[in-house]
């Protein structure tokens, strides 16, 4: 009887695990063509404002984010916030200030179809934004890479079938966001060539990084995009890479705010 009851429970584990597996890609479920093909941000231009908020520091750029983009009807919806935890777990260096910055360059004077609010904040204590949005992309630590066994690391005792190396960008996402995952990791794919991984987090003692749990809105479709550079110590900060995480998460503010992709579920 004991042994059944594991089988049972590993094979539980199992089905659970293989929904938050690692390098999992998702076909892009956009039904038009959006404008993903926009110019990405250049390497100087990513360098000049890494070294501008090490030298300013961080809120003084915090302040110029926080802004709401056009739109061409009023505010009749709950809004998509893109929000950046400065000096939390998930953003502890400037690589997701810098990301911020350039979105912020990008969709300050577009006109979304859906609200979009753009907002920084210390510490992990939602903002009054937050907590009435539809649904929350959150901006983690972003660019750390390395192609190195072993360079990424997990924050549970996981098999040895997820990835070891830290060469990915990955989509954390909370209980309430499996259909915002879906539709972000898609718009992703389709104008970023990086892997990818696609981790729901909220179960405890199946976490693979437990130190990020806490940041995710329980109250609200909250999806993190990460590096994950706790658990790269290794990892080096990549330029180039890091432009293409931008244009990717450009077709995912645009495709949810002007596309016909509801993320519901």
């Amino acid at each position: 009887m004991s042994r059944l009851w594991w089988i049972v429970l590993t094979l539980s584990l199992a089905v659970d695990v293989s929904y938050q597996a690692i390098n999992v890609f998702y076909g892009c479920p956009v039904s038009r063509q959006l404008n993903m093909h926009n110019q990405l941000p250049s390497e100087a231009a990513l360098n000049a404002d890494l070294s501008s908020i090490a030298a300013q520091g961080p809120l003084f750029y915090s302040r110029r984010i926080n802004f709401t983009p056009k739109t061409p009807k009023p505010e009749t919806k709950p809004p998509l916030v893109v929000v950046l935890p400065l000096n939390s777990a998930v953003a502890s260096d400037a690589s997701g200030l810098a990301v911020m910055l350039s979105l912020a360059r990008w969709a300050k004077d577009r006109a979304f179809l859906k609200p979009v609010r753009f907002v920084v904040r210390e510490g992990n204590i939602p903002t009054a934004e937050e907590n009435s949005a539809e649904s929350i992309l959150m901006i983690g630590t972003l660019g750390h890479f390395s192609t190195e066994e072993n360079s990424q690391t997990y924050g549970s005792m996981f098999p040895n079938w997820f990835s070891r190396r830290a060469d990915y960008v990955a989509f954390l996402s909370n209980e309430g966001a499996r259909g915002l995952t879906n539709v972000a990791v898609g718009l992703f794919s389709a104008a970023c060539s990086l892997s990818l991984a696609c981790v729901k987090t909220t179960r405890p003692g199946l976490s693979l990084f437990p130190a990020f749990n806490q940041e995710l809105n329980a109250s609200v479709p909250t999806v993190l995009v990460t590096d994950t550079a706790l658990y790269r110590p290794h990892a080096t900060l990549n330029v180039k890479r890091l432009s293409e995480i931008i244009g990717g998460l450009e077709a995912v503010i645009e495709g949810i705010a002007c596309g016909d992709m509801a993320p519901v579920g």
